[in-house]
């Protein structure tokens, strides 16, 4: 049963671990970066995140959760972020967590305060429209980027843009999916429009796996993408050699 005292017994056991999404240019395929995705070896298995993730959510375990991620990135990928200033690397973080100065004590307490230009603190567009689509961030948060994770492109999307401080908009992979057979609804399609004239986003694209959606992507205006068209979810080791091949 996952719940959160076998969650908070695979903290205690180090039975979490990380593995990093590679983040690609569209426009010339060249790696940008990562996110930073948790996993969990329960009992010889990988635990499949939907099965733990929604149980930390808004308990005292998301903080507990987040602060060992940003531990975890700052001793994987701490010296590479030093060694290239042009990268990030962003984290999932529900938004109990946010404004209450967790986030930048983690990544003060991980010695990641010289590099917080290049982390993403990433936001779930559908946890977000539980509160009131205002995220809360502390003036010290605000020093890494923010991303909006999951967008769906709906009128729900543009009014939560319009009510807080985004930098980075990921779209859903149920866009993209539209994108191997056909054209997404036109108002979803208008909604990019209008997200890329306005020029104020990074556009990410999730769940990219074939060449014909990355094609299209690129020419809809987006910046950057992920998905297993790129590659898979790698090491802290297999990422950095990733990162080097594809410069």
């Amino acid at each position: 049963m996952i719940d959160l005292d076998a969650i908070r017994t695979g903290l205690d056991r180090r039975e979490f671990f990380l593995e990093y999404l590679p983040t690609v240019a569209l426009a010339d395929r060249r790696c940008v970066g990562c996110e930073a995705l948790i996993r969990w070896r329960r009992d010889g298995r990988v635990v499949p995140p939907l099965q733990f993730i929604p149980v930390i959510e808004n308990t005292e375990l998301a903080g507990m959760v987040t602060d060992w991620v940003i531990e975890a990135i700052a001793h994987e990928l701490g010296d590479w972020l030093r060694q290239h200033d042009d990268v990030h690397i962003s984290l999932n973080v529900p938004p109990a967590v946010l404004g209450q100065g967790g986030v930048a004590a983690a990544i003060a307490n991980s010695n990641l305060l010289d590099v917080i230009g290049q982390l993403v603190v990433e936001v779930a567009e559908r946890t977000v429209a539980r509160d009131t689509n205002v995220i809360p961030f502390n003036a010290a948060e605000r020093r890494a980027r923010i991303a909006l994770d999951d967008t769906a492109l709906t009128e729900a999307s543009l009014i939560t843009l319009s009510q807080s401080r985004i930098d980075i908009v990921k779209i859903d992979k149920p866009f993209v999916d539209q994108l191997q057979h056909e054209e997404p609804a036109p108002a979803k399609l208008a909604a990019l429009a209008k997200l890329r004239r306005d020029g104020k986003y990074i556009l990410v694209a999730e769940g990219v796996e074939s060449a014909a959606q990355a094609e299209r992507l690129q020419q809809l205006g987006v910046h950057l993408a992920q998905g297993w068209y790129f590659s898979h979810p790698l090491s802290a080791e297999h990422f950095r050699n990733y990162f080097d091949a594809n410069q």
